[in-house]
């Protein structure tokens, strides 16, 4: 994960991490594994509706993402080209912390969150949900998200004097894509 800002970077998996994909097709598992790769999808020719989940967990000696959870929900067909760019919404932080990934505690902070897809379509977003969560996930309370020009969103939360701060979203267009993402110890605060 990143904040697109220079030196502010996460792996998306290392030797480490410990991960699980799951495919589902209507309901119904197609796929499972430890590998995260949607390499070779089994997508069907007739219309139907996917969900994709992937859960990450982190040994102790990382302080933070030590718990990821993503899930991504869309309709697809086989279509005739036989290659497909499928509809995943993407979640892009606009994250203002330092170089150690921490901000401000005791204080109001705002970030920026916009969605992408991976063809780089213009997405037409319905609905934007963020929570957050100071205690690692046990209890969450909603953020407020105004909406800004050009499908940017302005999250605003209060964060504790100390500690970290964990984010859950979710998010869907017109299309019918979603995505509900939880990051847990996004950042610190202190």
């Amino acid at each position: 994960m990143s904040d697109r800002q220079p030196g502010h970077y996460g792996q998306f998996a290392n030797d480490a991490d410990e991960s699980m994909m799951r495919v589902h097709q209507d309901g119904q598992l197609l796929k499972e594994t430890n590998y995260p790769s949607l390499r070779g999808l089994p997508v069907g020719a007739t219309p139907a509706t996917y969900r994709i989940t992937l859960d990450t967990s982190r040994p102790a000696r990382f302080p933070l993402s030590t718990r990821t959870s993503t899930a991504w929900t869309f309709k697809s067909a086989r279509p005739t080209s036989a290659k497909e760019n499928l509809a995943l919404l993407w979640p892009q932080y606009g994250l203002d912390l330092d170089t150690e990934n921490t901000t401000q505690g005791g204080s109001t902070y705002d970030f920026y969150l916009a969605f992408a897809l991976q063809t780089g379509a213009t997405l037409d977003v319905d609905g934007v949900e963020v929570e957050v969560s100071t205690d690692d996930g046990a209890t969450w309370s909603t953020a407020t998200v105004k909406a800004k020009s050009e499908g940017h969103y302005k999250v605003s939360l209060t964060n504790p004097s100390s500690g970290y701060v964990s984010l859950r979203v979710k998010a869907q267009d017109t299309g019918g894509s979603k995505v509900e993402q939880t990051l847990i110890k996004t950042y610190a605060v202190r």
